[in-house]
């Protein structure tokens, strides 16, 4: 079911021109991954794909980081969770409150 999760959502995306729609499509194939840790790992690469084609910094940006660290954590790889916590903390000096905040948390669960 993932790979034709996958096939289907390569397909649309090629389709689909505006940035918030594609954000959101994304979304909704996050979270229809969201079950093995092999999901977990395919949910990972696109997320990593969409924080590599927006501006770091943007809210799009810092929700694909965000889904990458949940996607670690739930693999186990907590190690790697952090460096992208890191990562983030390190480019973006100016998050609204609310993304400190769920980043915060995270890496306090991840301690």
């Amino acid at each position: 079911s993932v790979y034709v999760c996958l096939f289907f959502f390569f397909q649309v995306e090629d389709g689909i021109r505006d940035k918030g729609m594609w954000l959101e499509f994304r979304r909704v194939l996050f979270r229809s991954l969201q079950k093995s840790k092999k999901d977990y790992a395919a949910a990972q690469e696109i997320w990593k794909k969409v924080a590599i084609g927006v501006k770091v910094g943007s809210p799009a940006y810092l929700e694909a980081q965000y889904n990458r660290v949940l996607c670690y954590q739930a693999m186990g790889q907590n190690e790697r969770a952090g460096e992208i916590i890191r990562i983030v903390r390190g480019q973006v000096r100016d998050m609204t409150p609310e993304m400190k905040r769920k980043f915060d948390e995270l890496d306090r669960k991840l301690k």
